[in-house]
C-alpha cells in the first residue's frame, strides 16, 4: 500500500521534473541565441526527458490508484549566459534532484512501500547518468577554455545528441 506521505513526495517530485524541464528550455533558449546550437538542442532533449520523468510518476500514482496534483510552477529565474555556467548550473540542479529522489527512496522503504521503492530505483540510476552527463560537460567546457574555435567544437558535438 503506498502512504499519503509517499504519495505527496511523489507529487512534488512530479513538480520538480516539470521544473527541470522548464529550467533546460531556458537554457536551451538562451544557448540558441547566442548562437550555440548544438548545446541548444542537447538542453532541448533534456527538456523533453524531464517531462517524460514527470509523466513516469503520474502514470505510476495512478497506477497505484492515486489521484497525481500539478502545482504551480515556479519560473526558472535567470538563465546563465555561457555554455560553461549553463553546465554548472545544469549540474548542480542534477544534484537537487538526485537528493529529491534519494529522500523519496528512504521514505518509500520506511513506510515499507516496496513498490514504490522498485519504481524509484529506476529514477536513482538515471540520476547517475544525469550527473555524469552534466558532469562531462562541465569538463567539455573547461577544457575548451576560451578557444572560441574549441567551444564551438563542443556545441557542434553536443547537438549530435538524439531524442532517446
Amino acid at each position: 500500500m503506498i502512504s499519503e506521505k509517499v504519495v505527496k513526495a511523489m507529487n512534488d517530485q512530479i513538480n520538480m521534473e516539470y521544473y527541470s524541464a522548464f529550467l533546460y528550455l531556458g537554457m536551451s533558449n538562451e544557448m540558441d541565441g547566442k548562437g550555440y546550437r548544438g548545446y541548444a538542442n542537447w538542453l532541448f532533449v533534456q527538456y523533453k526527458e524531464e517531462k517524460e520523468h514527470a509523466e513516469k510518476f503520474i502514470d505510476f500514482l495512478q497506477r497505484r490508484g492515486q489521484e497525481p496534483t500539478l502545482a504551480t510552477i515556479n519560473a526558472p529565474g535567470k538563465v546563465p549566459a555561457t555554455p560553461l555556467d549553463v553546465a554548472r548550473a545544469a549540474y548542480e540542479h542534477e544534484m537537487k534532484v538526485s537528493a529529491s529522489i534519494d529522500k523519496i527512496y528512504e521514505l518509500a522503504i520506511k513506510e515499507a512501500d516496496y513498490a514504490s521503492a522498485s519504481f524509484l530505483k529506476w529514477f536513482i540510476d538515471e540520476q547517475v547518468e544525469e550527473e555524469e552527463n552534466t558532469r562531462n560537460i562541465i569538463g567539455m567546457f573547461e577544457g575548451a577554455g576560451k578557444d572560441v574555435s574549441a567551444i564551438f567544437a563542443v556545441d557542434h558535438h553536443l547537438g549530435k545528441r538524439e531524442d532517446e
